[in-house]
């Protein structure tokens, strides 16, 4: 899984790292010139993600990142309402 987000913006997103044919993929951050604002992602082959999973560049171009089925809270709110689970935070 590959989680990613801008705290000053407010946005998180999730998407599988595995693709639909089993191919692992590892991500970074890019955020100059990001095709949708705050940033993109750039996988261990050089193809770039926009924010919505798209492929817009590289050779992977035109496929889609498969998204999460996930939830994103507070974190005092989700303690609160699951009190037995751990919560980690880096």
């Amino acid at each position: 899984m590959v989680v990613a987000g801008s705290g000053p913006d407010n946005i998180v997103v999730s998407y599988r790292s595995r693709l639909s044919d089993g191919t692992p993929l590892q991500f970074s951050v890019k955020t100059d010139s990001p095709s949708i604002y705050p940033f993109d992602l750039v996988d261990n082959e050089g193809t770039i993600w926009n924010l919505l999973g798209e492929a817009i560049e590289g050779p992977r171009k035109g496929d889609q990142l498969q998204p999460t089925t996930s939830y994103n809270a507070y974190w005092f709110a989700w303690g609160s309402i699951f009190p037995n689970l751990p919560i980690y935070g880096r």
